[in-house]
């Protein structure tokens, strides 16, 4: 499917010239995504070492890919176009690195599970443009800036190695 050559075309008629049906087209446009996130994964000048750029310079291009389609798009994305969301989910196989070399730089005080899910919610709010008009900033600003206030809570600073960290106090 072409996914570009519809963007360009004007009227729905001609649209679907391209693409038999709505779930082809939401398949195309998310296959393409994916191809480029693939192509971020790939690209060497992306961080590989230190966590904390590795989650800055991930974190960057999800928010701007974000931005390719309307909040509303993503969220029903899993129960509308189930095949779409089956291409979106398959991006595992390059977060998981990502995640595992994180999860090497939290502190170990932190829940890595309850850290993930505070980041995808801090992030997402932050990504949402009226949040961050609200706050006077643009959406890439606001999403960075909330970015380094959860490392700042989450993951040792950069300079700290695991095992200098003292052990966490029991519960």
């Amino acid at each position: 499917a072409q996914a570009r050559t519809p963007l360009l075309i004007e009227g729905k008629k001609t649209l679907y010239q391209h693409f038999e049906n709505k779930d082809d087209l939401v398949r195309a446009l998310v296959a393409e995504w994916v191809a480029r996130i693939h192509r971020c994964a790939e690209d060497p000048s992306a961080p590989r070492e230190d966590a904390h750029e590795v989650l800055r310079w991930w974190t960057d291009v999800w928010a701007r890919g974000r931005h390719d389609f309307s909040a509303a798009f993503w969220s029903d994305l899993e129960h509308d176009h189930p095949q779409a969301w089956a291409l979106f989910d398959g991006l595992r196989s390059v977060s998981s690195p990502i995640h595992a070399r994180v999860a090497r730089a939290m502190r170990r005080d932190i829940d890595p599970k309850l850290a993930a899910d505070l980041y995808h919610l801090v992030v997402g709010h932050f990504n949402d443009p009226a949040v961050a008009a609200g706050l006077g900033l643009e959406t890439r600003d606001a999403v960075m800036a909330a970015l380094e206030i959860w490392m700042g809570g989450a993951m040792r600073p950069p300079a700290v190695p695991a095992d200098a960290e003292a052990s966490p106090a029991p519960r």
